[in-house]
């Protein structure tokens, strides 16, 4: 052993067993220590390595105590062993020792040995550049990084994981069984990357809550058969945007044995919907077996072995065939039947398996606990977990696939995201189908509704962009015969595209329309369904990229009508004035209703858009810089909910029922009236003196006011209560007179 130092108390012994509790610590700085290959250092308490030291052995070294890496360059790892022989916890920390995530520079180890019961403790991520042997203890990889570099032996200790905690087996050759302590089997992040054909065998149960990244060689993992075995490898999900993934697997790299996939559904604040499903596996059991948890009610007495897990599957009153017992037997689980475009029930949940390609829609009621007995609107998180074989690689979707694309123009297939992680719309490769897919948002309106999502990320309501989620299921629409469609491991997203936010990328100009039930909007609930409207120059007049055909949904469907064509997305080039936006609204209840329209970027000098409503024969400004609303009412009057009531006109004067000077424009800013104020945006009117009537249907004049316009942009003014109805609003001068129909409500 070398050494050169001012402060050090060590003792350096030549064979195991000599230990000489007298000798406390070491400290060295600003010098080299060495250990010399076939010698020993015991260190009988801490040692630190200081700022400007360097700590290079290729013999052994013993410690008790902790130890302190100050030290600025990495350590030159040799061959030798670290070996943590202390009777109390043993840290690892430092100054050096890196605690942001992948900073794995300084801290390294060449062997490591743990005979400590007691335990090691790193304070920072370390790197094992060799093996790892638990002969008496555990390694508690702490909120931070542990790479194994080698080999990993001992049946003396296991790891100690949390949700926080990352370990990465890289390099090349056979790891052997990775065990963790039961209570610690959590790690945030698992990678695999063992080249030259390497392999690790996962020898416990081990839960992973972001990602587990298979990027080279063989994960061997249990060959448990269902979701509640004991040594089971899972992908957890806590939340809709906490849901581990595996990201793109490359190199070849593989898991040999089966997984469990989970996929989170929180809490619905509309209660109990439906939602287009997929298991993300291959799995090795059934749908009772998977979604069920194994279970099924044959009686009024619930079932519900594992809280929390699950969710009831009806479509018998007797129980039968795997299903949940229901009154009326009503199915609750469907699959779509591509060739028809027509959803098929599931008639038993007990027989076969499923495919991970394979897409369902699901009446999602929370977990089991809630009897079907009971009328409550039960609305409780679940979790449903799948158990099989990860598909790796790509999945290519034909006509004669399974499922098979239907091959005819304007028709419809429900297919599946076969991998557990995000896929980005955008990167997927296919032919003869649309720019766009369809979701079904649980969240939308009263019992959820379509929503479109074309590639440049443009929703036509919600929150959906264009990373399709793991386990979800969605429509592509065929626009060519013979049409395909390629997932491949290069689409993937990861863990950070689960966050449902809207992108509107490349998009130069667009409306936003989102239909309200008024009480809803009023409670704070979300609407019904929703349309868009995006002007760019990649775009063309025709319908064909970024334009998404609109499905129609169990409750109110709004969208646009171009050429008899509803469409949920509609793009166009340019916005040109006279352009006319036809709404086409169906499924409509006799309900109060809010239509809101929110601009973005597509306010133009001298350009303005009206929305106006046939049936009320009024028309109303709407805002090209802010969210304008209109209010209407549908009745069983059958024009109330005609199909056609409703279009948006841009145009440089008022379009109908004002009779203008030439380059003026007289419009109103609010109709319904709101806090007892008439609102005119204004331009190019002429100053002069005008006066403001209003007058009921006989023509009784209610209110008079006079006022002297001197260029203002909006005239306003302040009117009496009125009741509730349909009255004359004018604007008149000397020489012109402005007039439209005002609605007053409650």
């Amino acid at each position: 052993m070398l050494m050169n130092s001012k402060v050090i108390i060590l003792t350096s012994l030549c064979c195991l067993g000599l230990y000489n509790s007298a000798l406390a610590q070491v400290l060295y700085s600003n010098t080299t220590l060495s250990v010399a290959n076939g010698t020993s250092l015991y260190i009988g308490g801490a040692m630190t390595n200081d700022i400007n030291s360097n700590f290079t052995y290729a013999g052994d070294v013993y410690l008790t105590g902790n130890y302190v890496n100050n030290q600025t360059a990495p350590h030159t790892v040799q061959a030798g062993t670290f070996r943590f022989v202390g009777s109390a916890l043993q840290t690892i920390g430092g100054t050096a020792t890196k605690t942001a995530d992948a900073d794995l520079a300084t801290t390294r180890f060449n062997n490591v040995t743990i005979f400590n019961a007691a335990g090691v403790k790193p304070l920072g991520n370390v790197v094992i550049s060799g093996a790892l042997a638990f002969t008496s203890g555990d390694w508690n990889i702490n909120n931070y990084t542990t790479n194994v570099k080698g080999a990993i032996s001992g049946t003396g200790g296991a790891f100690m994981g949390s949700s926080t905690s990352d370990l990465i087996l890289d390099s090349t050759g056979a790891v052997g069984s990775v065990k963790f302590k039961t209570g610690y089997e959590q790690l945030r992040n698992f990678t695999m990357n063992k080249a030259s054909s390497g392999s690790a065998t996962v020898g416990t149960k081990l839960d992973v809550y972001r990602a587990l990244n298979l990027l080279n060689g063989t994960l061997t993992t249990s060959t448990t058969s269902n979701n509640r075995g004991a040594t089971n490898l899972t992908l957890k999900s806590t939340g809709w945007a906490s849901t581990a993934v595996i990201p793109a697997v490359t190199n070849g790299a593989s898991i040999s044995g089966n997984i469990t996939v989970e996929r989170n559904y929180p809490t619905n604040t509309t209660g109990r919907a439906y939602r287009m499903v997929c298991p993300q596996l291959n799995t090795i059991g059934s749908i009772n077996d998977n979604y069920q948890e194994g279970q099924n009610n044959t009686s009024s007495t619930n079932v519900n072995t594992y809280p929390g897990y699950g969710t009831q599957i009806t479509g018998s009153t007797t129980g039968a065939n795997g299903l949940d017992l229901s009154q009326l037997g009503t199915p609750s689980m469907y699959t779509y039947n591509n060739a028809s475009n027509a959803w098929v029930a599931v008639t038993a949940t007990n027989t076969g398996t499923m495919a991970a390609n394979n897409p369902y829609l699901l009446f999602i009621r929370g977990d089991r606990s809630h009897p079907l007995t009971s009328n409550t609107n039960y609305s409780g998180a679940t979790t449903l977990r799948t158990t099989g074989t990860l598909i790796t690689g790509n999945v290519a979707l034909t006509t004669s696939s399974t499922p098979a694309l239907n091959g005819t123009a304007s028709k419809f297939s429900l297919v599946a995201n076969p991998y557990p992680c995000t896929i980005d719309w955008n990167l997927l490769t296919s032919s003869g189908l649309g720019d766009s897919y369809a979701i079904y948002d649980a969240k939308l309106g009263t019992n959820g509704a379509y929503v479109s999502v074309n590639k440049q990320g443009t929703a036509s309501a919600g929150a959906a962009n264009r990373f399709i989620q793991p386990g979800q299921a969605f429509f592509v629409t065929t626009t060519a015969a013979n049409p395909t469609l390629t997932f491949t491991e290069s689409a993937k997203g990861s863990f950070s595209n689960l966050s449902n936010t809207m992108r509107t990328n490349g998009v130069d100009a667009s409306l936003s329309f989102s239909l309200y039930q008024s009480e809803r909007k009023l409670a704070g609930l979300t609407p019904q369904d929703g349309f868009v409207v995006s002007y760019d120059a990649m775009y063309s007049e025709t319908i064909g990229k970024g334009d998404a055909l609109k499905l129609t949904n169990k409750d109110e469907t709004i969208g646009i009508n171009y050429h008899d064509t509803t469409l949920g997305i509609y793009t166009k080039d340019q916005l040109l004035v006279a352009d006319t936006l036809q709404i086409d609204i169906k499924q409509m209840k006799k309900k109060d209703y809010t239509l809101f329209i929110n601009p973005d970027n597509i306010a133009k000098s001298g350009l303005q858009a009206y929305l106006i409503d046939r049936y009320e024969n009024l028309t109303q400004a709407i805002s090209l810089l802010d969210t304008s609303s209109y209010n209407f009412k549908i009745t069983s009057d059958s024009g109330s909910f005609k199909k056609d009531r409703l279009f948006i006109v841009f145009k440089t004067t008022y379009p109908t029922s004002i009779d203008l000077f030439t380059n003026a424009s007289v419009a109103l800013q609010s109709n319904p009236i709101l806090n007892n104020q008439l609102i005119w945006n204004v331009s190019q009117l002429p100053s002069a003196l005008y006066t403001v009537k209003i007058t009921n249907a006989l023509g009784q004049e209610l209110f008079s006011k006079n006022l002297d316009y001197n260029g203002d942009a909006q005239i306003k003014v302040s009117i009496p209560d009125l009741a509730p109805g349909i009255y004359n609003a004018s604007l008149n001068s000397n020489s012109k007179h402005f007039n439209s129909k005002i609605l007053i409500t409650n």
